[in-house]
């Protein structure tokens, strides 16, 4: 269920910068993930590994789509955050959201409207419109409805 792990990280980073994120980003992150799967390689490696080994792979690459959506449709967020992030690795505690985290000496980006059509026309990421969901205001399962769902495929 990698819907559930997009929305988390989505989740994070909108904590960390106290700013609501639109929903549209984990349906992104998610669409990424179904994307590189589909392919042989590294990532579809990782993701047939045993134990939680997935998961937490699958994790790190959705901070680093995360990160990589936010530098392209809000610089001045993505500078907010630390630049591990988009390595993969956790947000720290939240500090003040305004904290410049890169040391490049260049003034911060002036703040920005959400704006989807800078990311669906950035050379990277092209590729979504192709495959985000015919229906995007359908519903999707959250936390304790899919947790009761598989439960009942399972049979408990």
């Amino acid at each position: 269920m990698p819907w559930l792990i997009a929305e988390s990280v989505c989740n994070e980073v909108s904590r960390f910068l106290g700013v609501e994120l639109p929903a549209r980003y984990a349906v992104w992150i998610e669409a990424r993930a179904e994307v590189s799967y589909a392919k042989p390689g590294h990532f579809r490696q990782l993701m047939r590994g045993r134990g939680n080994a997935p998961r937490d792979w699958l994790r790190v690459y959705m901070r680093h789509w995360m990160a990589a959506l936010l530098g392209t449709e809000r610089p001045d967020l993505y500078e907010c955050l630390p630049d591990t992030y988009a390595l993969g690795h956790p947000l720290p505690p939240p500090v003040h959201p305004r904290r410049r985290w890169h040391n490049n000496r260049k003034p911060l980006h002036p703040p920005r409207d959400w704006d989807p059509q800078r990311v669906l026309e950035h050379r990277r990421w092209r590729w979504l419109v192709k495959h985000l969901p015919a229906n995007p205001d359908a519903e999707r399962p959250t936390l304790p409805n899919a947790v009761t769902a598989a439960n009942e495929r399972v049979g408990v």
